[in-house]
C-alpha cells in the first residue's frame, strides 16, 4: 500500500466516525494540532499493520520508510556488519549507498555476538525472528530485543 493510499484510508476512517453522532462535535472541537496527531497516528498504525507482513528484517527510523537490511536470516554480527555497509559516509562527495540509513553509525559491536542498534533506528517486532543467533539491544533504555546465544 502506498503512501497516498494510507492518507486516503486514513481520511475515510476519520470521514466514517465523523459521522457519528458526537464524535463530530468532539473532533471539532479539537485544536488543529491535536487533530493533526490524531490523524498521524492513526495514518502510522495502519503503516505499520500493512508493511508487518513483509518477511526479512527491517530496520525503521521515526522520519523514513522502513528499511530492508536482509530477507534471509542473519546473525547478530552478520547484522551488524550489514547496517555498516548500508550505514552512509557522510563525509564523501559522491555518496553511492542505495539505501538511505543517513547515520554514518546505525549499529555497534560489543562482541562477536552482542550487538546495539542505535536510537532512533529499531528492529521491527517481527524481524526477532530472522535473527538465527546473538543478543540485540536497542533503543534509549536498550531493551534486549533477541537473546540466542
Amino acid at each position: 500500500m502506498k503512501t497516498r493510499e494510507i492518507k486516503k484510508t486514513t481520511s475515510e476512517i476519520l470521514d466514517a466516525l465523523c459521522n457519528r453522532n458526537g464524535f463530530d462535535d468532539w473532533w471539532y472541537n479539537l485544536d488543529d494540532d491535536i487533530e493533526q496527531e490524531i490523524e498521524q497516528e492513526i495514518f502510522n498504525i495502519i503503516k505499520r499493520r500493512v508493511e508487518k507482513g513483509q518477511k526479512g528484517i527491517w530496520i525503521t527510523h521515526p522520519n523514513k520508510k522502513p528499511i530492508l537490511v536482509s530477507r534471509k536470516p542473519l546473525s547478530a554480527l552478520q547484522l551488524h556488519r550489514k547496517l555498516q555497509e548500508m550505514a552512509d559516509d557522510m563525509g564523501l562527495e559522491d555518496n553511492m549507498d542505495s539505501i538511505d540509513i543517513t547515520d554514518a553509525n546505525p549499529s555497534e559491536r560489543f562482541t562477536d555476538g552482542i550487538i546495539k542498534i542505535i536510537y532512533p533506528y529499531m528492529i521491527t517486532e517481527d524481524s526477532i525472528n530472522f535473527i538465527i543467533e546473538g543478543i540485540v539491544v536497542q533503543g534509549v533504555s536498550e531493551e534486549i530485543l533477541i537473546n540466542k546465544l
